[in-house]
């Protein structure tokens, strides 16, 4: 059995639509491939309002708490890390580092070793939403990026910092 999508106009099989137990035939209208960027366009249209961003992040641990994900790794930088490597930009033994969740779109691109290295001395602070070295808030990017390359320094590490702000879909 197919179905006609309202929003690309394919004929498809049932399997290429989500359930729906209130449609008529027990499935969406639109095809999964329409949800799937419909859906990240809505997130991504309301990814700068403050209020949309904690309540994702308050829904996220909310789920992460009651279906038990402890055996899972949570990354933060994980869905800006998809939009770098869908927009071309290499992150092979490459992290994304939010130097500021108010801002969850600007980050730095480090290598893994790197990243691992500025955690180590960085405390976050979930109030403010950024992180602080010996009770100093990095509050700009300048003073992020001051810290960063003085911790690799100090360690005798050279290693790219790329800085990537305010990207958009």
């Amino acid at each position: 059995m197919t179905k006609e999508c309202f929003k690309c106009g394919r004929d498809l099989p049932l399997d290429h639509f989500y359930k729906h137990p209130q449609m008529g035939d027990g499935h969406l209208n639109k095809c999964k491939d329409c949800t799937r960027v419909d859906s990240v366009k809505n997130y991504w249209s309301k990814a700068y309002n403050q209020e949309f961003m904690e309540s994702e992040r308050k829904r996220g641990r909310e789920k992460y708490s009651k279906y038990k994900y402890k055996h899972k790794i949570r990354r933060k930088g994980s869905s800006i890390s998809f939009v770098l490597k869908r927009r071309g930009i290499d992150m092979n033994e490459k992290e994304s580092h939010h130097w500021n969740y108010n801002l969850p779109n600007d980050v730095f691109i480090l290598s893994r070793r790197a990243h691992a290295i500025i955690h180590q001395r960085l405390k976050y602070d979930e109030e403010k939403q950024i992180f602080s070295v010996d009770g100093e808030y990095l509050d700009t990017v300048e003073k992020h990026y001051e810290f960063i390359v003085k911790e690799l320094k100090s360690r005798g590490i050279k290693s790219r910092i790329e800085l990537f702000q305010t990207l958009k879909i």
